[in-house]
């Protein structure tokens, strides 16, 4: 598999960078993270990914959404395509970190032959606008993300916590860009503008 800094489908301006590209497994990939979100579409293959210590199958028309916290490998018993989107967060609008963070937990998702041939489609346009440093890249974007967030039923789902929703959305932003530094509950809670035992209180209520 190719790591993501052998891509040149890259769009980058104003922090912000999308890559699209096509990969082959044929054997296993280890466990590893990335420092951006991930969108990985099998479009053939047979195997499984484990994603935090879950399984999940992959096989044909399989998606998964994985985010800069999650830890997951490969393992394929024959040859697998993969078209993986890598992103970071300042590409995507605040509605769509809201549901990517306020969701649930589920990472695999089955599409239809039919569904997963118009997010295909999607990618492919958005390869295209990468190439281009195109003007829709963020909305290809979005529309692939909300593929997804229709079918795991998030848009049946509220998008906020009350009227502290962006506070614990810039929160779960911040623990997931600094995870693996030594973060306290107190520079936090400062960030987000709140006193400790408050914003303790309000983020176990999420």
């Amino acid at each position: 598999m190719k790591s993501f800094y052998d891509g040149e489908r890259l769009s980058m301006h104003e922090n912000k960078y999308v890559t699209v590209e096509h990969h082959t497994v044929d054997s296993s990939f280890p466990l590893h993270w990335h420092s951006f979100l991930e969108i990985e579409i099998v479009t053939e293959g047979e195997g499984y990914t484990t994603i935090n210590g879950r399984d999940y199958d992959v096989s044909q028309y399989n998606v998964y959404l994985i985010s800069a916290t999650d830890f997951h490998s490969f393992k394929v018993s024959r040859h697998t395509e993969i078209i993986n989107i890598s992103f970071n967060r300042n590409l995507v609008s605040d509605s769509d970190l809201s549901k990517l963070f306020f969701a649930k937990s589920e990472k695999g998702y089955k599409f239809s032959e039919d569904e997963l041939r118009r997010i295909i489609y999607a990618s492919e346009l958005l390869e295209h606008e990468c190439l281009i440093d195109g003007d829709a890249v963020g909305q290809l974007l979005s529309y692939i993300l909300n593929c997804i967030f229709r079918k795991r039923g998030e848009h049946d789902e509220k998008e906020q916590i009350g009227q502290h929703a962006n506070a614990i959305r810039d929160a779960l932003l911040y623990i997931e860009e600094h995870f693996r530094e030594d973060i306290s509950l107190e520079e936090v809670s400062r960030r987000v503008g709140y006193s400790t035992s408050y914003f303790s209180r309000l983020f176990k209520s999420a």
